[in-house]
Parts: C-alpha cells; structure tokens; sequence
C-alpha cells in the first residue's frame, strides 16, 4: 500500500464519520454547557474540564446510538472521557481530542505521556488489509492513529479535521504533520446547543481527576 492509498483511506473515514461526529458534538454541547453553567464556569475558560466534558457525553451519544458498521469506542473513560474511534478491519484509530489553543497551528503536543509521545511521533504503516507490511512481509501488531481535533467558533460554529502528527511537539511551539483534512458538513448540526434550564432536570456533575487528565499535558487550555 502506498502512502496516497493509506490517506485515501483515512480520507474514507473522515467522510464516514463527519455526519455522525458534527450530530454527536451539537448533541454534547447541552450538557457539557449545563454542567459548565451549574458551576459559573464558562466553558471557554476553563477549556481542560469542558473538553473532558464534551468526550465524555460524545461517547455517551455513540454509545446509545452507534458508530457506522465496522466502527467501535475505544479509549479508556476513565481517564477524563479519554475517547477514540477504531476501525480493527483497518487498524485505525482515531482519538478525539480538542483544538489546541496553546500550540501555534492548533495540533496538540503530546506532553509528558510516553505512549503519546510514541504515538505521535508514528509514521503510518503502509499494511495491507491483513495488517502485513507489504514492504518488510511483517505483521503490523499497533493501529495507525490520527487526531480528530474539533473546535467551536460563535459564528461558524462546530469545525473538525483529521490530523496525522509526525512528532510529541512542545507546547506553545509548531506540532509537525503530514495529513489533515477538514470534516465539511452543510448543517445547522454544527451549531452549539445551548441548555435551557428545567426546574426539573437534575445533572450529575462530572468529577474531574486532574492528573489523569487526557488534555492537561498540554495546559489549562489544552486540546
């Protein structure tokens, strides 16, 4: 498999999963701005909590609805709604994580985790579908992952892209890649739902484990 064949499948799974992600992100938003507000937190301030927030209620839509055919939840909930998308047929995996607001083209650095720092500095596997490098003959035991990095602006609204980063990166500096592609979807889907209160809702506030944190490596304003 050449280079250009394996984004043309990560370009294949962005298409898949734009629809569904851009529903799932809107969707997110009315807790995760619930739990925000309840806290006189605004969430753009406090952009470490409420991306953990908004990962944890993403996994919750797909839980309850479903990914595409050939698509499962991945990651470990546990560490701050840590969530990725796995295609095991391809050996992909694609983690969710937030814009960064600290590095100077949004990809965030790796930080201190050492499994991070191995997975972003990967290049892609050019393995064929029975996960054989065709190049070497061996066999291919770790996905290819990429960064599904999503952001909110008040006026354009929800925005997403897969990123490929080539290495861990440093904060407040350039995280290096060599693929992304914007996820396009003409829908109003990608305006944030704001919650509006009901006297009788009551809303589980999320407890955040700060040192598990999955963004705090980059900072407060992580990703």
């Amino acid at each position: 498999m050449t280079r250009e064949e394996m984004f043309a499948r990560c370009d294949a799974a962005g298409t898949e999963l734009a629809g569904p992600m851009f529903e799932a992100l809107a969707d997110a938003s009315v807790t995760a701005n619930a739990v925000m507000e309840s806290r006189r937190a605004p969430g753009w301030k406090n952009a470490w909590l409420f991306s953990g927030l908004m990962r944890t209620d993403v996994r919750r839509y797909f839980r309850e609805r479903g990914l595409p055919d050939g698509w499962e939840l991945g990651g470990n909930p546990e560490r701050s709604g840590q969530l990725k998308f796995v295609r095991p047929s391809e050996r992909l995996e694609i983690r969710v994580l937030k814009e960064s607001r600290v590095t100077k083209n949004g990809v965030p650095a790796a930080g201190a985790s050492r499994a991070r720092k191995d997975s972003w500095g990967r290049e892609l596997d050019l393995f064929d579908a029975a996960g054989v490098d065709r190049g070497s003959g061996v066999g291919v035991v770790h996905h290819n992952e990429l960064l599904l990095l999503w952001n909110y602006d008040e006026e354009a609204g929800f925005s997403a892209r897969l990123v490929h980063p080539i290495e861990p990166g440093k904060y407040r500096g350039v995280v290096r890649y060599d693929y992304s592609r914007e996820l396009v979807l003409g829908s109003t889907l990608q305006e944030m739902r704001r919650y509006e209160p009901d006297a009788s809702e009551e809303y589980q506030i999320m407890e955040v484990d700060i040192e598990a944190d999955e963004d705090f490596s980059e900072g407060a304003a992580g990703a």
